[in-house]
């Protein structure tokens, strides 16, 4: 029953007078179309919600018209996926639309949603009543909540709810409907009742509603181009004061009326502040003419008139053009949302004569494809140009209008496009850019939306093909010198590799993390990832086989990979040896997230430079970790030299260009001739829809911190002598600003103290999603670090709408754009900082600024997209694509495909450990004698354990207590319940429970229950206990060994 619709902007959207029926408001079933229906109303109702939307429903189709909805009413929608597998796929459905930066999901259930994040919804969409428990006191009096489940709500919840509850598709026959006739036919417009509800595809795409006068054919879903871009607004300049250059859009139209309103409106709602568009018909006998006259004040100059042709149309409105900036976009074409402003950030941050970007590709309401240039940053490649069947045809190159270039170089390549040329004009304007040395630029953004359909010219392909031929028949005959026959491209090239991901511990931790996203960029470019731990526990589990090189060759080689391309190995135990088994039997590619590999055992050498000839037991800080006895720090050494000087050696890969000249000055030292031959320097990528903004307030009252305070956030603890946090809280306390709080991510240590009086320790947060909150809720993010291989903590603020604050010093410098996405302070030490952190906590409008500058600069350059371009271009580079017989075109499946779980490279079959609801790893921490650990947390840990057969087994739990009085009890599903005290040994040292139980052949669920666990409202992770190790062993002696019930440890 509903109160009062008009006072509900929500309920006003269904327009209609509302009656209170006896049980709950129903729309009658629509049988397989009903999930359609409801879709379609939570489009409605989010539309209008001018707040915040909570889903629980774990149905993509209904998030993403909730996301949807959101983008026209600019609320903020979290969902509560309930698992990993639904997260994925929610985020697969709405990584289609262009408002996915409003969505925040949230992996787990709604009752930890609602325990860990305090938000009072305006609209809640849940799947079952049950769902609505931890929702309990949190909704407004005019909140509404949309239930699928049929039947009535439970005695305990009716009440409650009965005042805003809204049911849908509950299917209980004779119930009236609240909603009117005429909306609910509407809602089920001509749907097809034979449609496979499960179809989500097909459910998106009912979701942008009947085309109107301003819509046009058909789009892909979402709102764009008939609404504007929905960003920030820009800053008033660009960085550094310089204004945003203008820029000249030609748009050449002939008897396109059916289109052009699309075109128009994807130029004239970019936002952008100073935009020239020319528009210039050709006499057109449609109803173009009409809809350029409803637009004619928005266009800086209008033509219409007989022309003689597209080219000539293009030199006309080119004539006109004062831009700094040049391109054309045809009237069947669309610029993607904020492609002007990411344009003019690239050219400002790159100094490139002309900017490329992704070409969203699509054909009705489907995107197809996602197309990248492969071309290296740099010169633009004239001999790659004039092999149409290599390079050209091949797809190396661009579609038209995702590229951009200056004005500088249009009047130097002779400032026209040929009017003789029918198909080709573009393709002759690159060979005369590329001859007049152009410098190209790549960026990893969607700047067009460039549409497939049966009128265009380029369906013509024997002509286009012709006209193409004769276009560099005539160049050559102008410029003699270059080869007259090119080689032929492959007969059956190959598009997609199996590309193994190997690494010490899965996607954990910040190298793992930055493996991961290595692997995202592959996956979306089609190719098949195989990822592999060297340790059984980055998988959640215990009992591996020996890591001999051996066995690592086996592991691969039974998937049969085409490549493999390694991250970090240290911290299980691998050597040099394993390095060499594999770049001995597939081509290997060694990712320098650290700088390991080329040391006797330090991932960061500082100042040391003993690695270039020979470290050696007098290493400085053989202690620290990575540690290795003395004795063996001089063959690791050599071992690692001899490895990476050798004919088969791995492709050493940079983060950063410091990274990359660091392992060419090692490889010189070793005597290598040609170390840039064997190096090369790639980039990360970011999931630029996780780390997103989020409304600064918003964030702070999501995560309860103050909104009135200057929030500064940090990322490591005190004592972490590498990352200079300590610097930085000496910083901060020189200011002695009286609004000051310090958010310090990473794990709390007990008895630290800080100089600074509110600090928050939030702990080490794993959940992309609630680190975009942290992200965005500060004001700025602060590192000294002085030895980073790159700082992916940087670029993650700066994706969140946050500036960043560290030293010029190795990779920092790639990770921070100067001015643009934060500020590099030059000298290190607490006054610099402390002088540069007061200038910013002045200047709130800067700050500002850099947040929406920032976020530009990552998308360019961070984005997945960028990844895999930087690692295609040296695959090309180093011969792998020619090996494999690769076409020269990167293209990206559109939507996103969930990467497949890490394999353990050494799992043995036979009993086994699994941890369910226990902490992902952490560690080491050498100064407080940790080794890697997980938190065990109350009041109960969860394992499962895989027994080889039936029979007792011994549970070994490896354990440090902080409670005094903490009791544990040990339970199985076969076994009694045992008792055990646990000694307070804290930090210390380990001490051991070993309990009995008998366990089934296959998976047996172990519960271990804790007496007493934290609750800090710094940290909502209810931690029990330290265990750093978890052993289950087949006891061969039966029953009779079973311990008695309870005792000491």
């Amino acid at each position: 029953m509903l109160p009062n619709p008009s006072a509900n902007p929500i309920l006003s959207a269904l327009r209609g007078a509302f009656v209170a029926p006896e049980g709950w408001d129903q729309i009658p079933p629509a049988g397989p179309g009903a999930p359609d229906c409801l879709a379609e109303l939570v489009c409605r109702l989010s539309r209008t919600c001018p707040a915040t939307i909570l889903v629980t429903d774990p149905d993509p189709a209904v998030s993403a018209a909730a996301v949807i909805g959101a983008g026209a009413s600019g609320a903020q929608v979290f969902i509560a996926a309930g698992g990993e597998e639904a997260a994925d796929a929610i985020r697969s459905a709405i990584s289609r639309f262009d408002q996915s930066g409003r969505a925040l999901i949230f992996r787990g259930p709604a009752s930890a949603f609602c325990n860990q994040i305090e938000i009072a919804p305006q609209l809640v969409i849940v799947r079952r009543f049950e769902d609505l428990e931890p929702l309990r006191g949190r909704l407004p009096s005019h909140g509404v909540v949309v239930v699928r489940q049929q039947g009535d709500a439970p005695d305990g919840l009716r009440r409650w709810a009965d005042s805003c509850l809204y049911q849908v598709l509950a299917g209980t026959p004779g119930r009236r409907s609240s909603i009117p006739e005429s909306l609910f036919q509407e809602v089920r417009g001509d749907l097809d009742a034979s449609r496979d509800p499960a179809d989500t595809e097909a459910v998106i795409q009912r979701l942008r509603g009947s085309p109107t006068a301003e819509s046009g054919p058909a789009l892909p879903p979402g709102l764009w181009p008939r609404r504007p871009f929905p960003g920030p607004p820009l800053p008033p300049t660009l960085p550094g004061g310089a204004p945003w250059p203008r820029i000249s859009i030609v748009t050449p139209t002939f008897n396109q009326g059916r289109y052009i309103e699309q075109t128009l409106l994807s130029i004239l709602h970019q936002g952008y502040p100073n935009l020239e568009y020319i528009v210039i018909d050709g006499g057109s006998t449609d109803e173009t003419h009409q809809v350029l006259e409803r637009y004619r004040p928005r266009i800086s100059h209008l033509v219409s008139e007989a022309d003689r042709g597209q080219s000539h149309a293009i030199n006309k409105g080119m004539a006109l053009a004062t831009g700094d900036i040049l391109t054309w976009v045809n009237s069947d074409d669309l610029l993607a949302p904020g492609a002007l402003a990411a344009m003019a950030m690239a050219f400002h941050t790159s100094q490139a004569d002309m900017v490329a970007g992704v070409a969203c590709v699509f054909s009705g309401t489907e995107f197809v494809d996602l197309h990248l240039t492969s071309c290296a940053p740099g010169p633009l490649p004239l001999r790659d140009l004039l092999d149409l069947d290599g390079c050209w045809n091949a797809g190396q190159f661009f579609y038209q209008p995702e590229v951009m270039f200056t004005r500088g170089l249009w009047e130097r390549a002779g400032g026209r496009v040929r009017e003789d040329l029918f198909y080709s004009m573009d393709y002759d304007l690159w060979v005369r850019f590329a001859a007049a040395r152009a410098r190209l630029h790549v960026i990893g953004r969607p700047i067009c939306w460039y549409r497939q359909h049966p009128e265009q010219k380029t369906h013509a392909v024997a002509k286009f093909k012709a006209e193409l031929e004769d276009c560099r028949a005539g160049y050559l005959a102008s410029n003699p010198g270059w080869p007259c026959e090119w080689p032929a491209p492959p007969a059956e090239p190959r598009r997609q590799l199996r590309v193994a991901l190997v690494n010490d511990h899965g996607f954990r931790y910040g190298a793992g993390l930055a493996h991961q996203r290595l692997g995202e960029g592959i996956a979306l470019a089609g190719h098949e990832l195989l990822p592999f731990t060297l340790t059984n526990e980055s998988a959640g589990l215990t009992g591996a086989t020996p890591l001999t090189p051996a066995n690592l060759y086996q592991a691969l080689a039974s998937r049969q990979p085409d490549l493999v391309i390694t991250g970090n190995l240290h911290s299980a135990g691998a050597t040099a040896e394993h390095l060499d088994a594999l770049a001995g039997a597939f081509p290997t590619f060694a990712v320098l997230h650290d700088l390991w590999s080329l040391t006797g055992r330090c991932a960061y050498p500082e100042d040391c430079s003993k690695y270039k000839d020979g470290c050696d037991h007098t290493c400085p800080t053989a202690t620290e970790y990575p540690s290795l006895p003395l004795t063996q720090i001089r063959p690791a050494w050599e071992a690692k030299r001899a490895v990476l000087t050798a004919g088969n050696a791995p492709t050493l890969l940079g983060n950063s260009a410091w990274t990359t000249e660091f392992a060419r000055q090692a490889l010189a030292a070793w005597g290598v001739q040609d170390p840039g031959a064997r190096t090369g320097q790639i980039r990360y990528g970011f999931p630029l829809d996780d780390l997103a903004p989020v409304d600064r307030g918003l964030a702070r009252r999501l995560l309860g911190l103050p909104e009135d305070r200057f929030i500064v956030m940090l990322s490591s603890e005190l004592s972490d002598r590498r990352k200079r946090t300590r610097e930085a809280f000496e910083a901060l306390a020189q200011l002695d600003l009286p609004d000051l709080t310090v958010v310090s991510l990473g794990n709390k240590v007990e008895g630290e103290k800080f100089p600074v009086a509110d600090v928050r320790r939030p702990g080490y947060l794993t959940d992309p999603g609630r680190l975009a909150l942290y992200k965005s809720a500060a004001d700025l993010y602060l590192s000294p670090s002085l030895d980073e291989t790159f700082g992916q903590v940087f670029v993650e603020s700066a994706a969140c709408g946050t500036p960043a604050m560290g030293h010029p010093s190795t990779g920092v410098r790639d990770a921070v754009c100067q001015g643009v996405s934060g500020i590099l302070v030059s000298p290190a030490g607490p006054k610099p900082l402390a002088d540069a952190i007061r200038s910013l906590y002045l200047d709130p409008q800067k700050r500002a600024a850099m947040g929406v500058w920032g976020r530009i600069f990552v998308e360019n350059e961070w984005s997945f997209y960028s990844s895999y371009h930087s690692l295609f271009v040296h695959w090309r580079r180093s011969g792998l694509t020619a090996r494999f017989r690769m076409p020269p075109k990167i293209g990206f499946r559109p939507g996103a495909n969930p990467l497949p779980p890490v394999e353990p490279a050494t799992r043995r079959p036979g009993t086994r450990v699994e941890a369910l609801h226990i902490g992902g790893e952490e560690g080491p921490y050498p100064d407080l004698g940790l080794p890697r650990f997980r938190w065990a947390f109350g009041p109960v840990s969860r394992l499962r354990i895989h027994a080889l057969e039936t029979g007792i087994h011994t549970l070994v739990i490896l354990y440090r207590n902080l409670h005094p009085g903490q009791t544990l009890h040990v339970r199985t599903s076969r076994s009694v319940s045992r008792s055990y005290s646990l000694a307070l040994n804290r930090f210390d040292h380990d001490r051991v429970v070993c309990t009995a139980a008998l366990l089934e052949q296959g998976p047996n669920l172990v519960e271990l229950e804790f007496s007493k666990w934290d609750l800090n409202p710094a940290d909502p992770r209810p931690m029990a206990a330290v265990l750093t190790g978890i052993y289950c062993i087949p006891d061969p002696s039966g029953a009779e060994g079973m311990p008695p019930s309870g005792g000491n440890s």
